[in-house]
């Protein structure tokens, strides 16, 4: 019999694991748009309705009454008017999460003395706060309500690699996200056909290169420097819920939830453009704008803002900044209080890493509101009340695989888009491009 050599003893010994599992990829984090909206605007629970119209919103567009001058030796009053109200319409927009693991996956993480972590259990923690972190991406879909969330200045056959504008750059893409591919003028679906599982998929990110490399591209062809990423399902016109830059537009003409800013010109969001860097007088423009329109300006704005325009603000305070030096001071922190709040023209802006680097904008959480047939949960069968369910294959047989699905079929609107302001076209700091 051979002695056993010193590699064969070592492995009946337990290797050391380190017991944390640090997340490489963007950690799913509590205060997005998405929170502020669902947590702080109202909310109407919905039903299907044979012409799309399932929520009606109506609103004022002109105050009762005809004024004028009046003869009062034996003069006749005017005919007066009433309110005149139009109504706004929304209905909800279906999405979902999968999330699938095999057997083997399974059984060798359920117990602490095989895996430092039990991915069912990991799966089921992580799955609902991600699937939020997905639909926060979905409110920032760059164009509104289209579906798209990059826009990329090249691209690389050999390496199956984008790079991105610096707008939006890589920061709505994640490891793993299967995405559709749109030619610049979205007349051309690349991966029209194809279903989410058989779609190319985010390989690699490098948000600080603004770039993304794709895996399983197979027979999508003709991707092109300018082209567009979309979400899942988009579709060969691309349509998606009406996000943040639905409402916060500059357009001027075209329908908002079913009316027309032709007609209705009150719906014209008020909006500031910097041109240039961003300055106080940015500020105190936007809110007399709004005052203009309603009267004042709203007392309750949530701001939101990347570190690109932050970093602006932080500058301008810097630059204004005197220290008085004392005998005993020591060394001082030249850089102004900095967190995932910042003040600016009295506005409370939260840190968005999902925002445009070229914007900041100011929402009245009074006025902005959430329709919904399903919160985003856990898929339960109707039967059963099962939430997992077994992989079958093309043939119908069993796999030795599980999965569970969330879902959430919602929408948002702004019934007063005055009350609401954005300050676009600000340079972005060449260290944040």
């Amino acid at each position: 019999m051979p002695t056993p050599s010193v590699s064969d003893i070592l492995t009946v010994n337990m290797e050391v694991v380190r017991p944390d599992l640090p997340a490489l990829y963007e950690a799913i984090y509590k205060d997005t748009a998405y929170s502020l909206l669902t947590k702080g605007g109202e909310k109407h629970n919905i039903s299907k309705t044979p012409n799309g119209n399932d929520f009606r919103i109506p609103l004022k567009i002109q105050p009762p009454g005809v004024y004028a001058a009046l003869n009062l030796d034996g003069g006749a009053f005017a005919q007066g008017s009433s309110f005149v109200t139009k109504q706004m319409y929304q209905t909800y927009f279906p999405t979902q999460m999968a999330i699938k693991m095999t057997e083997e996956q399974i059984l060798t993480t359920d117990k602490s003395s095989l895996s430092v972590f039990n991915i069912w259990k990991e799966s089921m923690r992580e799955g609902l706060p991600n699937f939020q972190r997905y639909n926060d991406i979905s409110f920032h879909n760059i164009t509104g309500n289209q579906g798209l969330i990059a826009l990329a200045t090249n691209w690389v056959l050999g390496t199956l690699t984008y790079t991105f504008d610096y707008e939006f750059g890589a920061n709505l893409l994640q490891v793993g996200m299967p995405v559709e591919i749109y030619s610049n003028d979205l007349l051309t679906q690349r991966t029209a056909g194809l279903a989410p599982g058989s779609l190319p998929y985010i390989s690699t990110i490098n948000k600080q290169a603004k770039t993304a490399t794709l895996a399983n591209i197979g027979s999508v062809t003709g991707m092109a420097n300018t082209d567009y990423l979309g979400l899942p399902g988009a579709g060969s016109t691309p349509t998606w819920l009406n996000g943040l830059y639905y409402f916060q537009s500059t357009a001027t003409s075209g329908n908002l939830l079913g009316l027309s800013r032709s007609t209705v010109q009150e719906l014209i969001v008020p909006s500031v453009n910097a041109a240039g860097s961003l300055v106080p007088l940015h500020g105190t423009l936007l809110k007399s704008l709004m005052r203009q329109r309603i009267g004042t300006y709203p007392k309750k704005l949530r701001g939101l803002i990347t570190d690109a325009q932050a970093a602006q603000i932080v500058n301008l305070g810097i630059a204004i900044s005197e220290h008085q030096r004392g005998a005993a001071d020591t060394a001082i922190d030249p850089v102004p209080a900095y967190d995932d709040n910042i003040k600016f023209s009295q506005v409370n802006h939260m840190i968005d890493i999902h925002a445009s680097k070229k914007r900041i904008e100011w929402l009245d959480l009074d006025f902005w509101g959430r329709v919904y047939l399903v919160e985003p949960t856990f898929y339960k069968s109707r039967g059963d009340g099962r939430m997992v369910f077994e992989v079958r294959d093309s043939t119908g047989a069993v796999t030795t695989a599980w999965q569970f699905f969330l879902y959430a079929a919602e929408n948002f609107y702004n019934v007063k888009p005055a009350n609401s302001g954005f300050i676009y076209n600000l340079t972005v700091d060449p260290n944040f491009q």
